[in-house]
């Protein structure tokens, strides 16, 4: 009787299988994520990472400013090389346009019908005083524009009764063809007069001082207007007391005419005549020869003499 007590006792005191197994139950359900709503007493909040700190949010917005930066240098750069892209198809089409009517108009050109009568002529000292410009050359040799006045005569048997004209282009003032440039560069003014016969009245109103109204402006900032001709494969003179530099007399014409011409934007131009002084406006576009378009270009005359 007394050992079945004691046994008794003994297991009394030891943890029930059915106990463990309801306590490893409540564990597994406490641990289990409920769904639904939770309870709050439940949920643990870690405050201190719930957000960013003021140094990171200084940080975000530095990076934010300079990408913004950096954007805003190469829009900006992309949009100066479209305007400097723009600018030079500008000038570049001034250009055609001036080798075009020029062109044309050399392409009629026609010995007069009388003898002893300039058929042609260049006039080197009508607008005097052209730059010295240092262009970009492996020995920097310094070369003087030239504006010089170009005449000849045109037939056009299409254009009856008026079939004879006279023709000339000069370098003149950019307000007054009958002045000289002042500044170091003009305006290249194209000159046609016509009648139904010949006449030396289109050399002699083309060369006088006082200009008629038969001129009109074709080009604006011009610091270059040269013209060379090739008659027998040599340049040739014509006699002094004509009182001009290079031509051709009767019925001979050239064989070959090379035009230059020299302008520079307008941008520069108005530039050099805000300075007021032309001395202070030659020196600003003297030192520029970055700044000047050149156009070369040559003629070759068919007409039969």
């Amino acid at each position: 009787m007394i050992l079945h007590l004691k046994e008794f006792a003994e297991n009394s005191q030891r943890p029930s299988c059915r106990g463990r197994e309801s306590d490893s139950r409540k564990q597994h359900v406490r641990e289990r994520k409920p769904y639904g709503r939770q309870n709050p007493d439940r949920i643990r909040v870690d405050h201190s990472r719930s957000g960013v700190t003021v140094l990171e949010l200084l940080v975000a917005m530095t990076m934010v400013s300079f990408i913004i930066l950096v954007l805003y240098q190469m829009f900006d750069r992309t949009q100066a090389q479209m305007r400097n892209a723009i600018k030079q198809v500008d000038q570049l089409e001034s250009g055609r346009a001036m080798m075009d009517i020029i062109y044309r108009d050399m392409t009629r050109m026609i010995a007069p019908p009388e003898p002893g009568l300039v058929s042609f002529e260049i006039d080197g000292d009508y607008s005097a005083g052209g730059l010295e410009m240092a262009y970009n050359t492996p020995s920097n040799i310094f070369y003087t524009n030239k504006m010089e006045a170009l005449f000849f005569n045109a037939y056009d048997p299409d254009a009856t009764p008026t079939n004879w004209s006279g023709l000339g282009y000069r370098v003149a003032h950019f307000a007054d063809a009958s002045l000289p440039p002042t500044n170091g560069f003009g305006s290249l003014y194209r000159y046609e007069t016509n009648a139904s016969r010949f006449t030396r009245d289109f050399r002699d109103q083309f060369f006088q001082a006082a200009v008629s109204n038969h001129v009109h402006k074709i080009a604006e900032n011009i610091v270059h207007f040269r013209v060379n001709f090739y008659a027998d494969g040599i340049i040739t003179n014509i006699s002094a007391n004509l009182q001009v530099d290079r031509g051709l007399v009767g019925k001979a014409l050239p064989e070959l005419l090379e035009v230059e011409i020299g302008y520079i934007d307008e941008e520069t131009a108005t530039i050099a005549r805000s300075l007021g002084s032309p001395a202070a406006a030659r020196n600003f576009v003297a030192i520029r020869p970055e700044k000047v378009t050149l156009f070369r270009f040559q003629v070759p005359i068919k007409t039969p003499r």
